[in-house]
C-alpha cells in the first residue's frame, strides 16, 4: 500500500492502496493527530483489466459494494455507486455519539509489532456512500481510528510483504467478521496478526541446460468462478538473462506453476506462398516437468517461506500453423489493425498460453509455433469508441489448421429502462446493469454493462449477437421483480439476441423483499463470529444475482434483506472459499444442513443457525484433492 500525505487538507488524491495496483481509491484527506480521516468520496475502486492486444489494457475503475450487494465474480463488469450529489444528506452525529477503535498490528510468525501497516475502516450497509477511515500503524503497531459513526464496519489491514488481513478473518480470501459500534462505543486491544507471504523461484533451462530468458512463469490456484472451480492466475515473473524467476506476494497456498516462452507470441502477417517447413517451438510446461496440463502437481507454499530451486527444462516439440481469413461484415474491406489472438482453454489456460498475429492485405492470418491443445480463436477490431469481435473454439493436433474463418458483424444496440415499485427513494443511478454472455465460448468477453441515467434509461452500444442472463445490481433493500423484454420474461429464459433487433429492456426493482435476521452458534451452542452465511435458492441457481451472503458479526448475529420472494435455504460455514457455494458439485454434501423457508414481500424470517465447522469442508476438500 500507499502512504499519502497532502499538501494541504482537503486536497483530493487518487492512490494505489495494494502492491498490485488492483484497487484504488479517491480520498479527501483530513490530517489530524489520529492520522488520516477519509470523507467525502471515498468509494473503494477495483480496477478491472480486459486486454485486447500486445500492448492494449483498457482499464476501468468501479466501487466495491457494500456487504448488502451482489457482487460481481473476478473478471466480470462490476457495479458501481451513484454520484453522492444524488443522495438525501445524512443527519448530523454528535461528537459524544461517535466512536473508535484500537489496537496493533503484530507479526503472526515472530509476534513483533508491524509498523506503517495500513489499517481501513470502512462503513457498511449504507445506501449513501460509505464513509471510510484510514490510519498507519506506528513504530510499536498501535494504531487509533476516532470519530467513527455508529454502524457495522470492515477492517483491513495490509503491510508490504504481509497477506491482507481483515477483522475476523482466519485465513487469505476467508470470511470476514464485520465488527459492530454502538452509539458511542469504543473498542481497545483489537490485534491483527498478519501471515508473512511466500515467494516461488527458480530458472528456466532449454534441452542444452542453456538458461533462457523471457520465459514467463504462472502460478494458479484454484478458484471458484461463474459457479466452478477453475486455476485463477494468482502471480507471475518473466525471466531474465541468467534464466532466473522470482514470484513473490503470494498468500499461502496450493499453486500450480506453468513456463511459456514468450517468443513469438506476436507474429507479424506472412508470406503465406512461402514453403512450409516441419516447425518445432517450446510448448508451455507445467510443473514438475510435463507439457499435458492433466499431469500437472501442485506445489505448497506454506507463510513466509521462500521455495527455492523450482527449475523448469523446457523441450522442443512438433508445433503447428492456424491459418484463415476475417470477413469485416461492417467496413466490407480488410481491417489491417484487426487482431487475431489464439488462447488456450481448459485446466491452465489463460495468460499463459496466448499467440497473436495482425491481417495481412487481403485479410488472412497465421500464427505460427501453436502446441496441440484447446483453444479459443478471437479476432479484434476497433472502430473509433466501439469495439467489434469474432470468436471460435478449435481443438489442435500434430497437423496445421487451414482455412479457419471469422466473420465481424454489426453489434446490437439495446435499450432499456430502470423503474422502482413505490416507497423506495432509491436513484437509478445506484443500478448497475449487465447482460452477461451466457455462451461458454466468449465467456465475460462478451458482456455489457453500465449505469442508468437520471430518468433511469440505459443504452448499451454494439452488443454481440449472442445469448445474455441479465444481472441487475441494486441498493441494499431493493430486489429485482421482474425483467421483461417484450413479452418475453428475460429474468426466467435470459435475452437471445442471436437473431439481430431486440425490444427495450424493463427492469422493475421493488423495495419490499423479505428480510432474514438471526444468530449463528457453534457445537458449544456459543455464538459464531465471522460465520460466512450464504442463501441459496431453490431456482434460478444459475445466476449469481439471486445467492445472497452476509457474515456474522462479533456476537454471532447477521441480517440479509431486499430478498425476492420465493423459496431458500440458508448455510453458515465456519471456512468457506469465495463463491464455493454457487458450485453444485461443492454444495452436494451440505445440502441436509442447510435451512429450508419461504419470503413473501415484505415478509421477516428469524433463523437460528448451527455452524458447519472447518473440519468439515476441510474433508471436503481432501476428498476432491483441491
Amino acid at each position: 500500500m500507499v502512504e499519502v500525505t497532502p499538501a494541504e487538507p482537503g486536497t483530493s488524491y487518487t492512490v494505489c492502496l495494494n502492491r498490485d495496483r488492483q484497487r484504488a481509491e479517491t480520498l479527501r484527506l483530513n490530517r489530524d493527530r489520529e492520522g488520516a480521516e477519509v470523507s467525502g468520496d471515498p468509494g473503494l475502486l477495483r480496477c478491472a483489466m480486459k486486454v485486447l492486444s500486445i500492448a492494449v489494457f483498457l482499464v476501468s475503475c468501479v466501487p466495491l459494494l457494500d456487504a448488502q450487494q451482489t457482487a460481481a465474480p473476478v473478471g466480470q463488469p462490476q457495479p458501481t455507486v451513484a454520484d453522492p450529489a444524488s443522495q438525501p444528506p445524512k443527519p448530523e452525529i454528535r461528537p459524544e455519539d461517535r466512536c473508535s477503535i484500537e489496537g496493533r498490528v503484530l507479526s503472526a510468525a515472530t509476534g513483533e509489532p508491524l509498523r506503517k501497516a495500513q489499517i481501513q475502516a470502512a462503513l457498511m450497509n449504507s445506501r449513501n456512500n460509505a464513509s471510510s477511515y484510514a490510519t498507519i500503524s506506528d513504530a510499536e503497531g498501535h494504531f487509533s481510528i476516532t470519530k467513527l459513526e455508529p454502524g457495522q464496519y470492515h477492517i483491513s489491514v495490509s503491510r508490504n510483504g504481509y497477506t491482507n488481513t481483515s477483522y475476523g478473518q482466519r485465513k487469505a480470501n476467508g470470511p470476514s467478521t464485520p465488527l459492530s459500534l454502538s452509539t458511542g462505543q469504543n473498542v481497545r486491544d483489537v490485534v491483527f496478526r498478519l501471515t508473512p507471504n511466500a515467494v516461488i523461484s527458480g530458472r528456466v533451462f532449454d534441452e542444452d541446460g542453456e538458461p533462457m530468458e523471457r520465459v514467463n512463469v504462472q502460478v494458479r490456484l484454484y478458484r471458484y468462478f461463474r459457479g466452478e472451480r477453475q486455476l485463477m492466475p494468482a502471480g507471475g515473473a518473466m525471466t531474465d538473462d541468467l534464466g532466473e524467476y522470482r514470484i513473490f506476494g503470494l498468500a499461502a497456498g496450493r499453486y500450480f506453476l506453468s513456463a511459456t516462452y514468450r517468443s513469438g507470441w506476436f507474429n507479424p502477417a506472412q508470406d503465406r506462398s512461402a514453403p512450409k517447413p516441419e516447425e518445432e517451438g517450446y510448448a508451455p510446461t507445467y510443473y514438475p516437468g510435463t507439457t499435458d496440463s492433466a499431469g500437472a502437481a501442485p506445489i505448497e507454499a506454506a507463510a513466509g517461506t521462500q521455495l527455492r530451486g523450482i527449475d523448469f527444462t523446457l523441450k522442443r516439440t512438433r508445433v503447428v500453423r492456424v491459418r484463415g481469413r476475417v470477413v469485416n461484415t461492417i467496413t466490407n474491406r480488410v481491417a489491417r489493425n484487426t487482431m487475431v489472438v489464439l488462447r488456450s482453454r481448459g485446466l491452465m489456460g489463460g495468460f499463459g498460453g496466448e499467440r497473436g498475429t495482425r491481417l495481412d492485405n487481403r485479410g488472412e492470418f497465421d500464427i505460427r509455433g501453436v502446441a496441440p491443445g484447446a483453444y479459443i480463436i478471437t479476432a479484434m477490431w476497433r472502430d473509433g469508441e466501439s469495439n467489434y469481435d469474432a470468436h471460435q473454439a478449435l481443438d489442435i493436433g500434430s497437423t496445421d489448421v487451414e482455412n479457419v474463418s471469422l466473420i465481424i458483424t454489426p453489434g446490437v444496440r439495446v435499450n432499456g429502462r430502470v423503474r422502482f415499485e413505490a416507497g423506495t427513494d432509491a436513484n437509478p443511478t445506484q443500478v448497475h446493469v449487465t447482460l452477461m454472455s451466457s455462451n461458454a465460448i466468449t465467456g465475460n468477453m462478451g458482456s455489457k454493462g453500465g449505469q442508468p441515467k437520471n430518468d433511469g434509461s440505459f443504452t448499451f452500444e454494439n452488443v454481440s449477437p449472442d445469448t445474455y442472463n441479465v444481472n441487475v445490481y441494486a441498493p441494499p433493500g431493493l430486489y429485482l421483480k421482474s425483467v421483461r423484454m417484450g413479452g418475453q420474461d428475460a429474468l426466467e429464459s435470459g435475452l437471445d439476441l442471436s437473431a439481430g433487433a431486440a425490444d427495450a429492456i424493463d427492469v422493475l426493482l421493488s423495495p419490499n423483499g423479505g428480510e432474514v435476521e438471526g444468530a449463528v452458534t457453534n457445537s458449544k451452542q456459543q455464538p459464531a463470529s465471522g460465520a460466512a452465511v450464504v442463501l441459496i435458492p431453490d431456482s434460478h441457481r444459475d445466476q449469481r444475482q439471486f445467492y445472497k451472503n452476509s457474515a456474522t458479526d462479533q456476537n454471532g448475529h447477521f441480517s440479509i434483506k431486499g430478498i425476492a420472494p420465493g423459496n431458500y435455504k440458508l448455510f453458515a460455514w465456519e471456512d468457506i472459499d469465495p463463491g464455493a457455494a454457487e458450485d453444485p458439485e461443492f454444495l452436494k454434501p451440505y445440502e441436509n444442513k442447510g435451512q429450508a423457508f419461504s419470503i413473501e414481500e415484505k415478509s421477516r424470517h428469524n433463523a437460528q443457525l448451527e455452524l458447519i465447522p472447518a473440519e468439515d469442508t476441510a474433508d471436503h476438500k481432501r476428498a476432491g484433492n483441491q
